[in-house]
């Protein structure tokens, strides 16, 4: 059974891995916490050379939230029960933010008042960008407030 999945942002998958059974004999041991975020280069020592690390776990009662992640970063820690959140947190990773709330940056998610992107609610199937519309023809970004497509272009040769 997989627990954690490394590979490579850009141009296709270079690798990926499925940890072997036994490396975590109890998916409900770590807790989607930020404590475990921290950790997770010790809980998965092999595999610190990875561009991206996201661990999955099926949580517990001390989790803190769905998922953890560094912004920017390379490490995410999520839980199974939230599908959703894996986009969310590597979107972190990517350097983004939640909602803008009035900064003059456009690494941030957005809420059209229709819907919202994976880093402002999860509500849509689009990071930011002003360059895609809804079902309702609004844009799902801003050029200078919420451009996270932005975002990844400028950041995938740091991230891979």
């Amino acid at each position: 059974m997989g627990k954690f999945i490394m590979f490579t942002i850009g141009e296709a998958i270079k690798e990926i891995y499925l940890s072997e059974p036994g490396i975590t004999k109890d998916l409900s041991k770590h807790s989607i916490t930020t404590n475990t975020l921290g950790n997770l280069q010790k809980i998965f020592p092999n595999h610190v050379s990875a561009d991206l690390i996201a661990a999955f776990f099926v949580g517990n009662s001390q989790d803190t939230a769905a998922g953890w992640a560094y912004v920017p970063g390379r490490v995410s820690v999520q839980a199974l029960y939230a599908p959703s959140a894996f986009r969310h947190e590597v979107g972190h990773n990517a350097g983004g933010n939640h909602c803008n709330t009035g900064q003059d940056n456009f690494r941030f998610g957005y809420d059209n008042g229709r819907n919202r992107t994976f880093l402002c609610g999860n509500d849509s199937n689009f990071y930011s960008t002003p360059h895609v519309t809804d079902s309702y023809g609004i844009p799902v970004g801003n050029a200078v407030t919420a451009d996270m497509a932005r975002q990844w272009v400028e950041r995938a040769p740091i991230m891979s």
